[in-house]
Order: structure tokens, then C-alpha cells, then sequence
């Protein structure tokens, strides 16, 4: 085993020590308290399980994902998670429509995207998803009424710490960028009269 594959594996082993830890005082809480809180805690479950096959290596087959169940999904985590903003989501085609992909980096490629126009938008706005078909391609535009992307660091979107927030780093788009790379696909942003709209194109 090489150096960078140790490193790897001892970072992997390192953090599933504090998974479980936190799973299992999940567990402990979500036992002791109102049964309101049900759906947050299987978020947290499932979100905890991500991360573990992310750092176990599981799950990095390519295998036929239904684009608009994986994003509605994460739609769903957004709409019970959120308390501060008043969002309407909308999600239009899609149906029968699938990429070929890695389920668990598809999931942090589209939450990462919808968590950027989830921030642009200030207290009230609404995020638009439209999945349609062109070819051997599935393309995705998520747009929202966040105000857009400032023109100083819209040429330089997906390089690490190029970032229009306060206290950003740029790594969600450096990753984003990366994941499409890896599914041979592309990504595009651009301003509207609203807001911004992000454009990924995925082969089926």
C-alpha cells in the first residue's frame, strides 16, 4: 500500500470512530424525546450513512439513478430542515428519466448546488428545477431568485476558495466540479433577471 493510500485509510478509520459516537447518541436522544422530531432524526441517520460509505469506499459503483427521485429526496431534507426561509421548490419533467452515476456523489453534487441558491436567497424566493433529455445527455437547471453571482468570480466558479460568501471557501463548487468531471459530464453557471442558473449535463 502507498503512502497516499495509508493516509487514506487511517483518515477513514479516524473518522468513523467519531460516526459512531454520534450515531449512537443520536440514538440515545431520539429515544428520550418528542416523536415530533421523527423525520430530523432519520435526516440525520441517513446523512451520517453517506458519510460513512464516502470514507469506506462503499458504494462507487455507476449504476442507473432516477434523477428526479435522488433531487426530490434531498428537496425533502431541505423543506424539513429549514426554519429561517420561506422557499418554494418546484420540480418540472424528469419522469423516466435516468443518469448513470455514483448515487452517493450525485446526492453531494445536487445538494451542494441547491444549498448555494438556498443561501443566495435571503429570506423569501424560489428555487426551479427542470430535468430534461437532449441526445445521450440528461441536463438539469436549477435556478433561483437569490440575485445572482457576482461577474468578478463567475470565470473562476469551481476552483477551491474562489467564492462570492462571507467566510466561504469555494471547495462546494470545487467539488461539484469534480464529481461532474468524474461522470465525463458538464457544468455551467450564469445570471438571470432573478438569480443564478446552474446548468449540469449528465450522460444517461
Amino acid at each position: 500500500m502507498d503512502i497516499k493510500r495509508e493516509a487514506a485509510a487511517a483518515l477513514a478509520h479516524e473518522v468513523k470512530n467519531p460516526l459512531s459516537l454520534i450515531k449512537m447518541n443520536v440514538e440515545q436522544i431520539r429515544d428520550s424525546i418528542d416523536r415530533e422530531f421523527e423525520e430530523n432524526f432519520n435526516i440525520i441517520e441517513r446523512e451520517i450513512e453517506k458519510i460513512n460509505r464516502l470514507v469506506t469506499g462503499l458504494g462507487q459503483n455507476m449504476v442507473p439513478i432516477g434523477i428526479k427521485g435522488l433531487i426530490n429526496g434531498i428537496i425533502t431534507e431541505y423543506d424539513i430542515s429549514l426554519k429561517d426561509k420561506n422557499i418554494d421548490f418546484s420540480v418540472t419533467g424528469g419522469e423516466g428519466i435516468y443518469v448513470t452515476g455514483n448515487t452517493d456523489k450525485l446526492n453531494i453534487l445536487f445538494f451542494n448546488l441547491i444549498k448555494n441558491s438556498v443561501e443566495a436567497i435571503d429570506k423569501k424566493g424560489e428555487i426551479n428545477i427542470d430535468i430534461s433529455e437532449a441526445d445521450d445527455l440528461v441536463i438539469i437547471d436549477i435556478s433561483d431568485t437569490g440575485g445572482g453571482i457576482s461577474e468578478k468570480i463567475m470565470d473562476k466558479i469551481g476552483q477551491p476558495y474562489n467564492t462570492g460568501k462571507e467566510g466561504g471557501t469555494g471547495l462546494g463548487l470545487a467539488i461539484c466540479t469534480s464529481i461532474v468531471n468524474e461522470h465525463k459530464g458538464s457544468m455551467a453557471f450564469k445570471n438571470t433577471e432573478k438569480g443564478c442558473k446552474a446548468e449540469v449535463k449528465l450522460k444517461k
